[in-house]
């Protein structure tokens, strides 16, 4: 019975899928983005190269991109997929049907992921052409091919699941972000703290803490390469199993919650629930929400119905001190690994990554949802010129991000002072200089991510 429900909801996304151009456009398009690095890593490991060293750098430069962008599929893909039927009051009427909660969320997930397991498909035969290079064997490829192929079933879950909490689109994906990164990074914790009360890495428990992680199935696979794990193969498969376990949890998990979520308010909604409480907290409660609305409103009134959530900077203040302090716990522990210039430039390019994609979508959220629900034709017919709605935008963005902003470039630019003084090869010189335009180009990709993502937001 299950199955006859469920075939043809997949079948019916299936053909929708095959009808829709983005489709084949995002498995050639995958493809020719996997060729830029491949080319890239070419010409800087020089023709002079090993051709076996060669094909194993470009399998390994191409595997981690590839990782990357499956662990955090489901935060662009499914994240917003039960949300958006939660806001448009459709999902209710698919429970109408013979439908149950995991027959829906089954279709969903193949309507989302068809288009990146097509990608992940075009990238298989770009790793395989290391094969022919040497250095690199059939088996690799194809543990480097379930590693990407279940992590990205994982991440696409933790989608969904978080999609199935809220109907805000935007809530959804930050709640699959901290999923995605409490799955991966705090079993490592744990296996780093089992490290400093002097347990060996070759301690079964240290391993049994880290094995639910999808980042410690890229560390131990031949991506990682760390020999020194006992049983790296059998840690790997183990890995893979459980990281496996976990995703079909959170579906199970999403399709028992679904139907409740669907025709009921949640009790943590009431007067005494988490979420009141978080929301009291959020914009600010009493007379200090009261000062707080004069302020901003005297000032523009755009500038307060985009910032009206008092504390918003403290969420990027938190994202900073969280992977700064993850890195400073890993450089003391791996001083050899993560205190190089090489990880600190590689961190520097990570925060600047999430910054620069957190600031797009703080652009566009306020203005597509007001398009959404036609709250902008009622704006612009108030005495608010476009002008007055841009500045007021601006103003909220500077709130949130201007500082943050400021703390990243003032520890890059230390990092560029101290690499210059201890510059003795053109490697380090190099590298000080690619931080230093790092540090010209953060303001001004901020600027321009500004006006294209408030175009976006209104096309």
């Amino acid at each position: 019975m299950m199955w006859n429900a469920m075939l043809p909801v997949v079948h019916r996304e299936l053909l929708a899928a095959s009808r829709r151009s983005g489709t084949y456009h995002a498995r050639v398009g995958t493809a020719l983005i996997g060729l830029v690095p491949m080319v890239w890593i070419y010409l800087i490991s020089g023709a002079s190269a090993p051709a076996s060293s060669l094909g194993k750098s470009l399998f390994t430069g191409l595997s981690i991109l590839a990782f990357v962008f499956s662990l955090l599929a489901g935060t662009w893909l499914t994240s917003d997929c039960v949300s958006s039927e939660k806001r448009e009051g459709t999902l209710g009427l698919l429970f109408l049907t013979d439908l149950n909660g995991f027959d829906i969320l089954i279709g969903k997930l193949v309507s989302s992921s068809f288009a990146a397991f097509y990608g992940l498909l075009a990238i298989v035969p770009l790793l395989a052409i290391a094969i022919l290079m040497g250095g690199v064997t059939l088996g690799e490829v194809g543990m480097v091919a379930m590693l990407l192929a279940n992590t990205m079933f994982f991440s696409l879950s933790a989608g969904l699941f978080a999609s199935t909490l809220t109907p805000n689109g935007r809530k959804a994906l930050y709640a699959t972000v901290l999923l995605i990164f409490s799955a991966s990074i705090w079993p490592l914790l744990a296996m780093m703290v089992c490290q400093a009360l002097e347990k060996p890495l070759s301690n079964q428990e240290g391993i049994l803490l880290a094995i639910p992680s999808p980042v410690f199935s890229c560390f131990i696979s031949p991506v990682g390469g760390d020999g020194s794990l006992p049983h790296a193969k059998s840690a790997f498969l183990s890995s893979l199993a459980f990281v496996h376990l976990e995703a079909w949890l959170l579906l199970l998990l999403a399709s028992r919650w679904l139907p409740y979520l669907a025709f009921e308010r949640s009790k943590s909604f009431g007067r005494r629930g988490w979420a009141w409480r978080w929301r009291n907290w959020s914009f600010g409660e009493g007379e200090g929400r009261l000062r707080y609305r004069r302020k901003l409103l005297d000032r523009n009134a755009f500038f307060w119905l985009a910032a009206r959530e008092q504390r918003k900077p403290i969420h990027v203040w938190l994202m900073l001190s969280t992977i700064l302090g993850l890195w400073l716990l890993a450089a003391w522990r791996y001083p050899n690994y993560f205190a190089t210039p090489e990880t600190c430039f590689g961190l520097g390019f990570v925060i600047q990554g999430i910054l620069k994609i957190w600031f797009s979508s703080e652009v566009c959220v306020r203005l597509n949802e007001d398009r959404h629900s036609g709250g902008l034709e009622l704006l612009l017919s108030t005495p608010l010129t476009v002008a007055e709605i841009a500045r007021g935008q601006a103003a909220a963005l500077r709130r949130q991000f201007l500082a943050p902003m400021l703390f990243v470039l003032f520890l890059e630019g230390a990092f560029v002072v101290a690499m210059w003084r201890t510059a003795h090869t053109v490697d380090t010189a190099t590298l000080s200089l690619a931080v230093a335009a790092g540090m010209l180009c953060l303001p001004l990709d901020l600027w321009a991510l500004r006006w294209a993502g408030m175009w976006r937001a209104l096309t």
